[in-house]
């Protein structure tokens, strides 16, 4: 009986901790904002993580579906903090969405959306 309980408890651990792994990183700060209304265009796209990470893929796109390129490519290097300089933008609802790959291989993505007045 010992021995089973042993064995739950370390199988326990082993997928507690990969659970927390899979779920340690967050977007901590984006700029423009999520749910920002903004009076004039922003000048450009933050993305700041809680801990490095590939970014995969990165879209801005209105509402009606019409993507704005803003000169992304995936990044070679796992980092925190992505910045790129955005063309002029017309007023719109925005949507930004991103996929990224966590330094344990785990796929993570998400989206926020802004206004322009």
């Amino acid at each position: 009986m010992k021995v089973i309980h042993k064995c739950l408890v370390i199988s326990g651990l082993l997928f507690s901790s990969a659970a927390f792994s899979h779920g340690g990183v967050e977007l901590t700060k984006t700029m423009p904002k999520d749910d920002a209304m903004l009076m004039s265009a922003p000048q450009t796209l933050e993305l700041s993580f809680s801990a490095k990470l590939q970014l995969m893929k990165v879209t801005l796109s209105k509402k009606n579906g019409d993507e704005i390129d803003f000169g992304f490519t995936p990044s070679r290097e796992a980092e925190a903090d992505y910045s790129w300089e955005l063309p002029e933008l017309s007023p719109a609802t925005y949507n930004v969405e991103w996929i990224a790959m966590g330094s344990d291989g785990h796929k993570m993505k998400d989206s926020y959306s802004f206004m322009v007045h």
